[in-house]
């Protein structure tokens, strides 16, 4: 009876040991810039990197200003987080990527102007150089919904939106090659601005895009501003775009999904503001948020699916538990988890939530098991959990590295590690 006994304490504790569970946990920064563009603002930059050089995240103070705010670069060192690095990073939250050599790189907007800093941490110290955003004029922006992404070999490519009239609507792209150390400015002419955007970089010449429209919903043909809609934007649609070659004018749109206002739902909502992740089979992940004629008027979540060329192979929703604003990773061995923050849709803001995990499978739609993450006292406040992963230049692995904002107007930024699996 003993051995029985045994033996089953120890598949119990196996069982348990093997769901993703937080190893290590602590607060970055107590009192982060908070407010229209805050740091906890936007969920589609690159906010955490793990490096050859240890773990970095960054984020935003107030400054002298709305576009004088400050970041800080910091590196976990033992327990604690030490400033490596400051400057004026403009209103909104700086991307911050990392190189195959341990390159960190910053993308910020000081007084309104795109500014890229880089450097190669050593012995806990940092040395940033910096330059303009590389294009042929300078060009302030107060709105740039600045994107950045790298590939795990180094091919950076940094993003800007313009577009609201009387400007044209445009992604301003600089692509940087990692074999041929040179720059590529390339403009995309686009039907309406579009905002949210993921820049996956594909190699030395190749990209891949997914943005959210946001535009008046005058220029969508509507006069007003629909009932119940709860400010004068229209986020309801998103796209999917492919270019070959940055050095050629022609790019694809590979993927178009819009939620039209109908008689009894004039509201409507489409907004791939969640996450967007390309998996070690190349294929494209969405997650997005729906409310409309589909949804009968609830906000939903769903998971799309596609092809490298672009085609439809899988869509499904992802459950309520997960809350508004979720994202996807995958691990070193290829299985796919679905990190959920629990909030909830409330007017024009957002209740903060608990986290959870999925254990989401071989291709990320596997749902039917919420794990609850033990983040201690803290919620998950708007925008939801910033991911160290491919995109920002981190390796998959066994353990999963994220930062999230949290308390009132999500003053504090907060890290943890979470061990995906267990050996």
């Amino acid at each position: 009876m003993k051995h029985l006994r045994a033996l089953f304490t120890l598949l119990f504790v196996s069982t348990v040991m093997a769901e993703p569970k937080v190893i290590e946990r602590n607060v970055v920064c107590a009192k982060t810039a908070i407010g229209d563009g805050g740091n906890r603002w936007g969920g589609h930059q690159g906010r955490i990197v793990r490096t050859k050089h240890g773990i970095f995240t960054a984020y935003t103070l107030p400054g002298k200003g709305d576009f004088l705010r400050e970041f800080r670069l910091v590196q976990l060192q033992g327990k604690s987080w030490k400033v490596i690095a400051e400057g004026v990073s403009g209103k909104d939250p700086v991307n911050l990527l990392c190189g195959p050599d341990g390159t960190l790189y910053i993308l910020g907007w000081p007084d309104q102007l795109g500014t890229l800093w880089f450097g190669k941490p050593a012995n806990g110290q940092i040395k940033l150089k910096k330059m303009t955003f590389p294009s042929p004029k300078l060009v302030k922006h107060n709105w740039p919904y600045a994107s950045a992404g790298i590939d795990l070999k180094g091919n950076l490519c940094l993003l800007s939106s313009e577009g609201e009239k009387p400007h044209t609507p445009k992604f301003r792209l600089a692509f940087l090659s990692a074999k041929e150390k040179k720059w590529t400015f390339k403009e995309m002419v686009l039907p309406h601005r579009h905002c949210y955007s993921y820049v996956f970089p594909l190699g030395p010449s190749s990209l891949k895009l997914v943005s959210t429209r946001d535009v008046r919903w005058h220029e969508i043909g509507l006069k007003k501003t629909p009932r119940g809609a709860p400010h004068g934007f229209s986020f309801n649609a998103f796209r999917s775009w492919y270019i070959e070659d940055v050095l050629k004018p022609e790019f694809k749109e590979q993927h178009f999904i819009e939620e039209k206002g109908t008689t009894d739902f004039p509201f409507s909502f489409c907004n791939a503001q969640n996450d967007s992740y390309i998996d070690s089979k190349g294929r494209l992940h969405i997650l997005y948020r729906v409310e409309g004629e589909r949804t009968k008027g609830r906000e939903q979540r769903f998971h799309l699916m596609l092809s490298a060329s672009g085609e439809k192979l899988k869509e499904a929703r992802i459950p309520d538990a997960a809350g508004v604003y979720c994202r996807i990773i995958e691990d070193d061995r290829g299985n796919f988890y679905i990190l959920g923050s629990g909030g909830k849709r409330k007017g024009d803001g957002f209740t903060a939530g608990k986290a959870v995990i999925y254990e989401a499978g071989k291709d990320g739609f596997k749902t039917d098991k919420a794990i609850p993450l033990d983040l201690g006292s803290e919620k998950v406040e708007y925008s939801g959990f910033a991911l160290a992963c491919p995109r920002n230049g981190t390796a998959l692995g066994q353990n999963l590295d994220l930062v999230f904002p949290s308390g009132p107007q999500g003053i504090k930024w907060n890290y943890c590690r979470i061990k995906l699996y267990s050996d």
